[in-house]
């Protein structure tokens, strides 16, 4: 169960970058919500000030990107993704809660002497 967990993340992980990450970078000026000299002079991660941001710029941009249709459909993936992999994680820990209980049962057995 691990491997195919590894694998739908694998693959989401693919499509973020095909869909998303690629979609974005090319479609926009990326909205930044850090302060890149601060954080290049510190090598610690530095926010910038909200205020220096120009909302009158940011908004189209992301409304330019959200009329994209690759951008949306990899939205999209990435919500049915996320559940599938949510579902399988869910169903991993049930799994590995009724081994355990099953590994303390044996344990006490040996216990006992039986």
């Amino acid at each position: 169960m691990y491997v195919s967990i590894s694998n739908m993340e694998h693959h989401m992980y693919r499509e973020y970058e095909e869909y998303l990450y690629n979609v974005t970078i090319k479609n926009i000026q990326i909205f930044n919500s850090l302060d890149i000299q601060k954080t290049a002079e510190t090598g610690i991660l530095t926010p910038s000030n909200p205020s220096h941001d120009q909302i009158n710029k940011v908004i189209p941009a992301h409304n330019k990107l959200l009329r994209k249709t690759e951008f949306r459909n990899g939205l999209k993936l990435s919500v049915t993704n996320n559940t599938g992999i949510r579902a399988a994680h869910k169903e991993m820990t049930t799994l590995l809660l009724h081994l355990n209980d099953l590994i303390e049962k044996d344990l006490k057995k040996e216990g006992n002497g039986n």
